[in-house]
């Protein structure tokens, strides 16, 4: 019962991606390559990955002080995490890309404008879906 509550947010999670994707110029696919979305108002990442490193920030346009964070993870191999820092530099979501099983989040969690969502990754293997969007105040 647990794995289809897992499921169903990771695949929330895609179709947010999705639409974030459909409207945006910035989108790139394949394996090692991200999928990335810089939307106002919306930041969405995948990867399908293989031994993959990376280390990159994004500065989304959210001007809210609330964010909505979607994630699913399925993982195979190596290390990784999701970062998401305010304004004022202090850490409001923080998750790592590993779990021997699909996992996924759904939370809201509050800021300061402007945020900063750092992934990083050392030999990871797996999927990553990330969506964050501003929430109406």
């Amino acid at each position: 019962m647990v794995r289809r509550g897992v499921t169903r947010v990771f695949l929330r999670s895609l179709l947010v991606l999705a639409g974030c994707a459909a409207c945006s110029d910035t989108l790139d696919f394949g394996t090692n390559f991200p999928a990335v979305a810089l939307n106002p108002g919306q930041f969405g990442f995948a990867i399908t990955a293989s031994d993959w490193t990376f280390d990159q920030s994004y500065p989304p346009a959210i001007a809210t002080g609330s964010v909505q964070v979607g994630m699913g993870i399925v993982y195979s191999d190596g290390t990784g995490s999701v970062t998401i820092t305010d304004g004022d530099n202090v850490v409001i979501f923080n998750q790592t890309l590993a779990t021997n099983v699909a996992s996924g989040t759904n939370v809201t969690v509050s800021g300061k404008a402007p945020f900063t969502v750092h992934i990083a990754a050392s030999r990871y293997t797996g999927v990553v879906s990330l969506a964050v969007n501003g929430t109406p105040p």
